[in-house]
């Protein structure tokens, strides 16, 4: 059995007839417009008696496998590509077909030159796009982070000063300066009753129109006429006028 499988004795030495195919492709590296230059150098064997049309299946068979590596390297390091497909055969071989068997491939994957510096030049680019895009998406961040939440009031401002101040340039505040900071920041708490109050009367406002909203102003001026506060009755109208002046403005523009 031994003997018939090594193809001497009553088989005959030219049971199984050696062969070498040498063949040069360009073939897609994992970004399609960049190519590797790979010559193949296939050894392989086969019955005598087998049709003669067996070395185009051996090149299309190994080309499946060379390009299924290729597709998944970069042109940039092509020696990485080379161990890559060494290990693939080194794996698959002997790789046995229906007529054939691939015995060794010997390999030269090659890059042009002016390729692998397109490829270098396309690398670099993405790499500075990417971190734009970072840079942007981070600031776009600090933005809404710095509106929503630091910016709403001016005591989480200090606190956020306060927070981010260089040691070296700043102190936290001492004695009454840091009784007044907590006191400025208890009275910009959420749930502060001047606040509460505050966002009722806004969202109650917005549902008004601009006769039923001059309608309530008038009636919280006498009120505060009524009560001897003059001067808040002062200064809702004025504040009335010169929201019906800019009113006047916008429609006029």
């Amino acid at each position: 059995m031994i003997a018939k499988w090594l193809g001497i004795g009553s088989v005959g030495r030219d049971a199984f007839r050696p062969r070498v195919t040498q063949v040069s492709v360009r073939l897609p590296s994992k970004r399609p417009e960049f190519w590797f230059d790979a010559a193949l150098e296939i050894e392989w064997r086969t019955r005598s008696g087998q049709p003669e049309n067996v070395e185009p299946i051996v090149i299309q068979e190994t080309r499946v496998v060379v390009e299924d590596v290729l597709s998944r390297s970069d042109v940039i390091d092509c020696q990485l590509a080379r161990q890559d497909l060494g290990a693939e055969f080194a794996r698959r071989l002997p790789l046995r077909l229906s007529a054939a068997t691939v015995v060794r491939v010997g390999n030269r994957i090659e890059v042009d030159a002016a390729c692998r510096e397109d490829a270098i030049k396309l690398e670099s680019l993405m790499r500075q796009c990417r971190f734009e895009t970072l840079a942007r998406d981070q600031a776009r961040a600090r933005v809404k982070f710095l509106r929503d939440e630091i910016l709403a009031n001016p005591a989480d401002a200090k606190l956020y000063l306060l927070a981010t101040a260089d040691d070296r340039f700043s102190e936290i505040p001492q004695g009454d300066a840091l009784s007044q900071l907590i006191a400025e920041v208890t009275w910009w708490a959420p749930n502060s009753g001047w606040l509460t109050v505050a966002r009722l009367v806004h969202d109650y406002l917005l549902k008004l129109s601009d006769g039923q909203a001059a309608d309530l102003v008038k009636a919280f001026t006498a009120a505060a006429e009524a009560i001897g506060d003059r001067h808040f009755a002062e200064t809702l109208r004025a504040e009335a006028k010169r929201g019906q002046i800019d009113q006047e403005g916008a429609a006029s523009s």
